[in-house]
């Protein structure tokens, strides 16, 4: 055998092993299972799983006998021992840490207020180290440390490892980021958009296989977007995904800081949106209290809300003519709160402005992941960035 053949054969192995262990975290399943899924022989599959074992990774359940005259079946899971990781939360208005076992179980979370006490940003990262190092001596978890991930606000350097100039968020602008944490912690550190972060997370733990095609629409502060197209999530040539949050909304509209005209951010944030609304009605201090004052009967919560969808939806057709996509994900713990009211109105204002209107079915509908979605979609990076370059020598 040629060199050559030799490693395109190497390299199908390992992409094979990678697929099974992408296939095992949608769900458990048995080795038969596996060969219908991948059109993989038996042979070929159990090779895989029998090295992913012998590796620790992979282990088997209990087995589970057949209703029929077939075979009874072993299900496979993750080793959630095998390794725990970090995810590093920066986000506008508030910082945090998290752990997580290999399979996504959570371990630990802490969220801080950057406040006035932060001044600098090493102030920040000083924190983060001691968050860090006090969360492994208190839970000491199982198996080695996999890598950090950090999800933060653009514009940022992924490949740099630095963050750029993200608006609201002045405190972090070029703050390296990797370096620091990989050399204190000597381990893989990843960095991404946390809206970018936050689509992988959906693709992993959310919607799953649901959609091939879709975007997750996050709305907290500010206005980020994660694009999935063929089930791989687009980060860009500099890890910055989708920035929806700085497309014109408005031609005529007010200068933001990032020098862009009338971006969406200066209307459609969390924040915006209840500034404009609390001027009006002193009652209204949160997206919850416009949402409940609206379903309380609240003619003019109503119309907030019906205002926002007009924003919201507006963005969705933008990205609906643009990417033949089959779902948008509506993200952010406070636009999520009672979401449906909120996401009747946008699918009312999309049928009349779709270009490709006919046989198109398009979900609109809340993300799934928790009100931990922030650490769990940093600490994903890490386990994402083991499964992109995980390899097995023994098969």
């Amino acid at each position: 055998m040629s060199k050559g053949v030799a490693l395109n054969a190497a390299r199908m192995k390992n992409r094979n092993i990678r697929r099974v262990m992408e296939e095992l975290r949608i769900s458990p399943f048995s080795r038969s299972q596996l060969a219908t899924r991948m059109g993989l022989s038996r042979a070929a599959i159990s090779s895989i799983v029998d090295s992913l074992i012998q590796e620790n990774v992979v282990i088997e359940g209990d087995v589970i006998a057949s209703n029929t005259a077939g075979r009874s079946r072993t299900p496979l899971f993750w080793n959630s021992d095998a390794f725990f990781c970090v995810g590093v939360i920066l986000r506008r208005g508030y910082f945090g840490v998290s752990l997580y076992k290999f399979d996504g179980t959570l371990i630990y979370v802490e969220r801080k207020n950057i406040d006035d006490s932060y001044s600098h940003a090493s102030h920040i990262l000083a924190d983060i180290y001691k968050m860090i190092d006090g969360a492994i001596i208190k839970y000491k978890p199982k198996g080695r440390l996999l890598g950090i991930g950090v999800g933060a606000p653009g514009p940022l350097n992924a490949k740099a490892g630095v963050i750029e100039n993200p608006t609201n968020l002045r405190i972090l602008h070029k703050t390296p980021i990797i370096a620091p944490l990989h050399e204190r912690y000597h381990c893989p550190v990843v960095m991404a958009n946390d809206a970018c972060a936050m689509a992988l997370a959906e693709l992993s733990f959310g919607v799953k296989d649901r959609y091939n095609n879709y975007f997750v629409l996050e709305v907290t502060g500010g206005i980020g977007g994660g694009l999935v197209l063929d089930q791989k999530v687009i980060r860009g040539a500099y890890g910055n995904g989708n920035e929806v949050g700085h497309s014109t909304l408005n031609i005529f509209g007010e200068r933001c800081q990032c020098g862009n005209v009338g971006c969406a951010e200066l209307y459609a944030t969390v924040d915006a949106i209840v500034q404009k609304a609390h001027k009006y009605n002193s009652k209204l201090k949160s997206w919850k209290d416009i949402v409940d004052a609206a379903e309380a009967g609240e003619t003019f919560a109503a119309d907030v809300i019906k205002e926002e969808a007009f924003y919201l939806s507006s963005l969705c057709i933008n990205l609906l003519n643009a990417f033949e996509i089959q779902a948008i994900l509506l993200s952010g713990i406070e636009i999520c709160y009672q979401p449906y009211l909120l996401i009747q109105m946008i699918q009312e204002q999309i049928p009349g402005r779709l270009l490709l209107k006919k046989n198109r079915k398009i979900d609109i509908l809340p993300s799934s992941l928790d009100e931990n979605a922030d650490a769990l979609s940093a600490a994903n990076l890490a386990i994402d960035n083991y499964l992109e370059t995980f390899e097995v020598e023994s098969y």
